[in-house]
């Protein structure tokens, strides 16, 4: 039997280490909002048309194109790490997602408290728990976990009281007065115990677990469980076959996206945080399919230019950061925090909306995928990649180095 050995470089398929990528510059232009401490609304037009930008095309798009690209990953990893090591493949993986959750839980404390590493690490558990089960059961899955966050804002909207309101909204201004004391204008200690704070206030408060798991974990599984069945059937390897269906589901998607996408734009403007309203139903309504449907819309596009010769040499360099997608992750991060936070350069407050997504372009194009393409002509992975495989099966990859010749 083969020895269990982490998946090499040339056991990798392209057009995911593009979509990868690509998530990642989106994932950044999202978080930029957390890492800037930005709270006012966006006054002058060009900070008003960046929100709105990132909260049609970017919000929660690519969160759950990451969680699908998890759950792909995990359905091919499984399946190769079985052919290898037969029943010892599930401990394997198990050992892979605990070290997740450790780097997860070290980046969560350590650097930034919006970490979601830990979360899909806790998610894989379930997807091994899900991996067998029939199709129809995780469609049903799927579309159950798509009407939670709705109908947790009916709930309130019918149920919650006035005193449950006024706790809610004192807790996030309790949080919000401790982030900008502790980011805005603390040192590095001060924002490692206000992100302890606020990783215990998310998983150790009714408040928290009730944010945390209904809007959450049940929004990260629905992207994985459309991920189980797309690695499942090989959907993005396949695609290529069935071109005018990938084209039909493409302009579906477009249209179904920008459509709820607009609606929770426009019932953003309506709604107070914290507070139960009709508006805050069309809100996450909005929001839970407008995510879904332009992930896959964006999935769609990248499949059908990778098939392109001519496009897929453009998209190369997006392949170059998505082969480390936890280094330039956790990457961003590190920078960002290092710009805003007040033990960096103490730009907390001080960013727009649209200078917030010129520097996450910036920043991802001008830096991180140089840094990727340079990385790889000297190196097969990433360097936290290869710390991960290391501590997940126990010893080194054998192709570390890029050999001379290719570089």
């Amino acid at each position: 039997m083969d020895r269990a050995v982490p998946t090499s470089p040339g056991e990798r398929i392209l057009t995911l280490d593009i979509i990868r990528g690509f998530a990642l510059l989106g994932i950044l232009v999202v978080n930029m909002v957390s890492f800037s401490g930005w709270m006012d609304q966006p006054a002058t037009l060009p900070d008003q048309v960046a929100a709105f930008i990132v909260n049609v095309f970017f919000s929660g798009k690519f969160n759950s194109l990451f969680s699908m690209l998890f759950a792909i990953g995990f359905t091919l990893q499984l399946e190769r790490l079985e052919q290898r090591v037969g029943s010892q493949a599930r401990w394997i993986y198990v050992r892979r997602l605990l070290v997740l959750f450790v780097i997860g839980i070290a980046h969560a404390i350590l650097v930034w408290d919006g970490d979601v590493l830990h979360m899909y690490a806790l998610l894989g558990f379930v997807l091994m728990f899900l991996r067998n089960v029939s199709d129809r059961t995780v469609v049903v899955l799927i579309a159950a976990l798509l009407l939670v966050p709705a109908a947790r804002s009916v709930a309130l909207l019918l149920f919650a009281t006035p005193d449950w309101t006024a706790a809610r909204l004192a807790v996030r201004q309790e949080y919000l007065a401790a982030a900008v004391a502790a980011f805005g204008s603390g040192n590095y200690v001060d924002a490692v115990v206000q992100n302890f704070s606020a990783l215990r206030s998310d998983y150790f408060t009714a408040f928290g677990l009730d944010a945390l798991l209904l809007l959450g974990y049940a929004l990260f599984l629905v992207t994985m469980l459309i991920g189980l069945l797309a690695g499942r059937h090989r959907w993005v390897q396949r695609a290529a076959e069935k071109p005018a269906l990938l084209r039909r589901v493409q302009w579906w998607a477009l249209g179904i996206g920008i459509a709820f996408g607009v609606a929770q734009a426009i019932a953003e403007r309506y709604t107070e945080p914290s507070v139960p309203s009709a508006w805050f139903i069309a809100l996450r309504t909005g929001y839970s399919v407008s995510r879904v449907a332009l992930m896959v819309f964006y999935v769609a596009v990248i499949v059908r230019l990778a098939n392109h010769a001519r496009w897929r040499s453009w998209l190369m360099p997006l392949a170059a950061a998505g082969r480390m997608p936890l280094t330039n992750y956790l990457l961003q991060s590190v920078l960002c925090t290092a710009i805003f936070y007040g033990w960096g350069l103490g730009y907390w407050g001080q960013a727009g909306a649209a200078l917030q997504l010129g520097l996450a372009f910036a920043i991802f194009f001008v830096l991180q995928i140089p840094l990727s393409l340079w990385w790889f002509r000297h190196f097969a992975y990433g360097p936290m990649e290869y710390l991960w495989r290391l501590a997940s099966y126990g010893r080194r990859p054998s192709s570390a180095m890029v050999p001379q010749s290719a570089g």
